[in-house]
């Protein structure tokens, strides 16, 4: 399967590839891997240090999945929904009312 079959061959629009440069210019600056922080890291780190000492971690309870959404089923519900509505329409010309 081909992942990316249905991306044509079209060149991109200059417009928005002419603001895509400036958003990124705009963004882009200096980086220096020293101001970040690996919480997990140090997360691990310190669930180990505290492992070696002797002490038990605490369990924590697992978060409810309460709040999934298939988002396959909205967008199929999304486009039966849409092509209800277009069915519902009329087509064509509207008739015309005879005179009185």
């Amino acid at each position: 399967m081909r992942i990316f079959a249905g991306i044509g061959d079209a060149k991109p629009d200059a417009a928005m590839i002419s603001i895509a440069e400036k958003i990124i210019e705009q963004k882009q600056g200096p980086f220096d891997p020293g101001q970040f922080v690996d919480r997990y890291e140090e997360a691990l780190k310190a669930l180990i240090e505290d492992k070696r000492k002797g002490h038990k971690p605490a369990k924590v309870a697992e978060p409810d999945d309460t709040n999934v959404v298939d988002l396959m089923a909205a967008l199929r519900a999304s486009l039966a929904t849409k092509d209800k509505s277009a069915a519902a329409k009329p087509t064509g010309r509207p008739k015309s009312r005879k005179a009185s």
